[in-house]
């Protein structure tokens, strides 16, 4: 007894084709390899961009106004735009880093870049529903204002803190 079927009139008898295997092909699997290694270089770099934008003093989230005095530890610069967070040594003992800001410019050049560390930061950061309102900065002798609708104002000093001739 066979296992194969009867042929009959209407389903003739037919056998498999033969298929050959597939191949694996070194270029093929080189360009899967390349995407997806670029995939994940595109993702670190993605998330590296959010980290160092959103990495700043929590406590700056709060509303309302916040003081700080201290002095200058570093200016960092956020990935790919052109703007900086401050580093600052408070007086407390804290160590407070500002959310990211333009550099106010200064007979066309940025003042953040030509910042030193070291230098004397004083100022008040009013915060309002989680992001950052306005902010007043004393840089060693130089005054300015940041409102979000304004952007930078340089103010002029006081008669008090002006030199005399």
């Amino acid at each position: 007894m066979s296992d194969a079927p009867e042929p009959t009139p209407y389903f003739p008898h037919m056998e498999a084709p033969e298929v050959p295997l597939p191949r694996k092909t070194i270029p093929g699997s080189i360009g899967c390899l390349s995407a997806f290694v670029l995939m994940l270089v595109l993702i670190g770099v993605v998330v590296a961009y959010f980290y160092t934008i959103s990495d700043y003093s929590t406590e700056l989230n709060v509303d309302g106004t916040y003081h700080f005095s201290g002095t200058l530890v570093k200016v960092k610069k956020v990935l790919f735009v052109s703007r900086y967070k401050l580093v600052i040594a408070a007086q407390n003992g804290k160590r407070l880093t500002l959310p990211p800001l333009i550099s106010p410019e200064v007979n066309g050049q940025k003042l953040f870049l030509a910042l030193k560390p070291g230098l004397c930061v004083d100022g008040d950061i009013t915060s309002k529903q989680g992001f950052l309102h306005d902010l007043s900065i004393k840089l060693g002798d130089q005054t300015f204002q940041f409102d979000t609708a304004a952007g930078w104002i340089a103010v002029a000093p006081t008669p008090e803190q002006s030199p005399t001739p």
